[in-house]
Order: C-alpha cells, then structure tokens, then sequence
C-alpha cells in the first residue's frame, strides 16, 4: 500500500422514470382527495343511501380483518419470555388488569398491553380486551374470521363471538369451540349482538358448564362501585353487582322518594332518589358512628350478571 496515496469518489445522480412492475398495475384511476364524503353521488335517493351504507358496512368489515391480523402479529413479535420472572423488580403487579377483564395471552408479554394502548391511543384495559379478541379469531375461530375477511359478518358480530370464546373459555378445548362457532355462524348476521352473545353463552354452556362457572367468579371479582365527574359539577356513582342486588338498591330508594313525595317535597323523583342514597350512605344523622359492615352475597344466576 503506498503511503500519501490519495482516492476520489464520484457520485453521479441519474432521474429514474420507474415503470409500474408486471404483477402491480398502475392505477388508472387514483382516488379523489378530500373528506371521503365528497366521493359519495351528488344526488342520491333513499334507496341509495341505504346500499352505500350497506357497502360502508361490509368495508368496515373488511378493514377489520387486517387489524385483527395486525395486531395478533404485534403480539406475536412480543413474547412472554423476556418478562421479569413475576415478584422480581419491574414485573407487573398480579392487579395490572381489572377483575373480570381478560389477562396478558399466554405466551404474550405482560406489557404488551401497554405497548398496544400507545399505539392505538386507547386504554390498557381496550388494547388488551382487543387483543384477546384478535388472537381468538386468529388461533380459535377460523370460520369467523374468514367471515369477517370477506364482508360477510361485521364486526361487532365477529367481536361478541370473540369475546364469549375467547378469554371466557381461556380453558375449553378447540373441539367445543369449533362446534359452538360452527352453530351459531350460521345465524349471526341475523342476530343482534346481545342475543348472538346469549347464544354462543348458551351453546357453550351445553356443551362445557366450566366457562359459566369461570364467568361467574370473574364477575363477581368485578363487583365494585366507582365515582367518575360527569361535567356541568356534576357526577355518576356507577356501582357493579349482581342484577337481583342492584335490582333491591333500586327498589329501595325508589320507595325512600316516594315517601318524601307522599311527605310534601315536591323535587323530581330523580333528586329524591339521589337525596336518599346519600343520607342512606353517608349517614349524616351519624356523623361520628364507626363504619357500618358490610357483607354482601355476590351470587346470582349467570344470566343475572350478563
């Protein structure tokens, strides 16, 4: 090698005209910009209408198919083994997740939830309920997957079979989920969402009673009563619980108002109600009195907790 030797490098820029490859045409007519309203028919009649909503509806579908691929892949690519053993430094808590909701997927990482809601701008608890939804489409339910795919099932029907097979029934075999997919396919698009899930409960239940049972433990784990602001200084006081519970409550209150109407006060029965609940509660007559104990049964009838 001579030494003081000196090199030159020439970069030469060329204008490249690429031509369309042989199995991707080019595209003769590339869609408008805008707002996608502006694509729709100036002029339209009812019946139009109703077939372009049809079509937006089988291509929401559509879309959604690739989303739930997408997502079953991002999962895939976050594997469970390079969690923190759990109780070591930096694992996650056994409460991560709200009572009833569904956990990490096995063999996913415990924060791939997290890692999801970023991307999706969502919360935690959606990003994980989505993907358990997606997995079980991908790995469980392979009719409704393809249904969805092709239009033929939209997807809040797809979504209420994923979610009554997937995280509900994390232990029946692939044999009962073929067979309660393969019986309640059939009729889904002709079902709403809330009867299509009583029905795959239904059939699931026939077939395999662990899941009811699962159900029911994972709901009254999920029993809970939480404040969130509602605007305008106002504010709602949602309480989770058995239905024949909840049903009582109300019984309970309503009669409490209507005592005080029968008394003279002629507030809204709804003020009335709410007026009753908080002295009931907060027990002002009784301001220095120890905490009242509470023991509640949580057990209903499954069907009460749906």
């Amino acid at each position: 090698m001579a030494i003081g030797a000196r090199y030159e490098v020439g970069v030469m820029v060329t204008p490249l005209d690429p031509r369309p490859s042989e199995w991707e045409p080019a595209d003769p007519d590339p869609l408008p910009a805008g707002p996608l309203a502006g694509w729709l028919p100036p002029r339209r009649d009812a019946a139009e209408n109703a077939r372009l909503l049809q079509q937006l509806i089988a291509a929401e579908a559509v879309l959604a198919g690739p989303k739930v691929e997408l997502v079953a892949a991002l999962a895939a690519d976050r594997p469970a083994v390079h969690d923190r053993p759990a109780g070591a430094p930096g694992a996650a808590g056994p409460d991560a997740d709200p009572a009833g909701a569904p956990g990490p997927p096995e063999g996913v990482s415990e924060f791939f939830g997290d890692e999801l809601a970023v991307i999706l701008n969502c919360s935690r608890t959606a990003a994980t309920v989505l993907t358990d939804e997606a997995l079980t489409l991908t790995e469980r339910l392979p009719a409704t997957r393809a249904a969805l795919a092709g239009g033929r099932l939209d997807w809040p029907r797809a979504r209420a079979i994923a979610r009554e097979l997937g995280w509900p029934a994390r232990a029946t075999g692939p044999r009962i989920i073929a067979a309660v997919e393969a019986a309640v396919l059939p009729h889904a698009g002709d079902w709403s969402v809330s009867r299509l899930r009583a029905a795959v409960r239904r059939e699931l239940t026939a077939r395999d009673a662990d899941p009811a049972e699962r159900r029911r433990r994972d709901a009254e784990r999920a029993a809970d009563v939480k404040a969130r602001a509602a605007g305008d200084g106002m504010g709602d006081l949602v309480a989770r619980l058995p239905w024949p519970l909840a049903r009582a409550c109300r019984g309970v209150l309503d009669a409490h108002a209507r005592a005080a109407r029968a008394a003279g006060d002629a507030r809204p029965l709804g003020q009335l109600r709410v007026a009753a609940l908080a002295d009931l509660v907060l027990r002002p007559w009784a301001v220095d009195a120890e905490p009242v104990a509470v023991h509640l049964q949580l057990t209903a009838p499954l069907d009460a907790l749906s």
